[in-house]
């Protein structure tokens, strides 16, 4: 009990350092997840954390949201008018429709920066409109569904069960379309720091993007205009950020691979015939339920800075 008065002590005094005009947020952060690592397998009895570590991850998770903020991490600038048209191209009238119809589910109904927008579970609602917009065009398009977590499977915790997108052929070209894709870059869930961390899920998508080549213009390029050029190298940089965001630190302590997958591969997983569920362990998916035995366990030197 004196040990947990004192570490609920520590939190609290990060908690009050987030209060004061000269604190450097981003420190006192990695100072949380380095320390709840260190003392995680303190509070890990019969297989389990104790209530008394849900009460200091609790502190954790406020102290991200104070921290970190709940924004877009790349910041970018989209007005998005629902009365206006675009007269660009039918590709752009297909990403107005399918944005209008989201944010009117929301009861939103007048121009907005979609910078504050997530789309919070509206992937498959979104990606099913733009899909029955281009058929109604008579454009070709596909709804591609990866992740795919089984709601029923209790082996795997996770926030995400699948995420939806599109893959459009227009005039001789093919484009990757993800309107939604802005609700895995909130700040509060995309540092290194919770990689790691028992109780939790690794960082989101978006801190594994901004890493990968090509990802900084791939997020910024779908949060504006909704749209890409595919190339090989945009659909295995956006398919390995989600495969990474998938992972928790247990993973790279057991030795996993950290870009194991090809892009025929990821072909097979877009397609629903495969999926990463079936190469890697499920304990290492989703949520981790048990603390690391190395607390420094980390993939983030493996990829390029931010």
């Amino acid at each position: 009990m004196i040990l947990f008065e004192e570490h609920k002590g520590r939190f609290d005094e990060l908690l009050h350092q987030t209060k004061d005009d000269s604190c450097n947020p981003i420190k006192v952060i990695e100072e949380g997840y380095a320390f709840i690592k260190n003392i995680a397998n303190d509070y890990y009895v019969d297989g389990k954390m104790t209530e008394q570590y849900e009460e200091l991850l609790e502190k954790l998770t406020r102290l991200e949201k104070l921290c970190l903020g709940n924004y877009n991490m790349l910041l970018f600038s989209q007005l998005f008018n629902p009365y206006q048209k675009p007269e660009e191209s039918l590709l752009d009238y297909v990403i107005w429709h399918g944005r209008r119809l989201l944010l009117n589910e929301k009861g939103h109904y007048g121009p907005e920066e979609l910078y504050k927008w997530g789309f919070n579970n509206l992937c498959f609602f979104g990606s099913s409109d733009i899909k029955e917009t281009c058929r109604k065009l008579g454009i070709k398009c596909s709804l591609i569904t990866i992740i795919r977590t089984p709601f029923k499977d209790k082996k795997i915790e996770c926030k995400t069960k699948f995420h939806s997108f599109n893959i459009i052929e227009f005039e001789s070209k093919r484009y990757l379309v993800d309107i939604t894709l802005a609700q895995f870059f909130r700040s509060k869930n995309n540092h290194p720091g919770r990689l790691g961390v028992a109780g939790l899920e690794g960082p989101s998508v978006g801190c594994y993007m901004m890493r990968l080549p090509r990802g900084q213009e791939i997020a910024n390029a779908l949060f504006t205009k909704g749209y890409i050029e595919l190339d090989s190298e945009v659909f295995k940089t956006y398919m390995d950020a989600f495969t990474l965001s998938r992972r928790n630190g247990i993973y790279y302590e057991e030795g996993g691979i950290v870009f194991p997958y090809s892009i025929s591969q990821y072909k097979d997983f877009a397609k629903g015939i495969d999926s990463q569920m079936n190469h890697e362990p499920l304990h290492c998916l989703g949520l981790q339920r048990r603390p690391l035995k190395n607390p420094n366990t980390t993939v983030f030197n493996q990829l390029p800075e931010l």
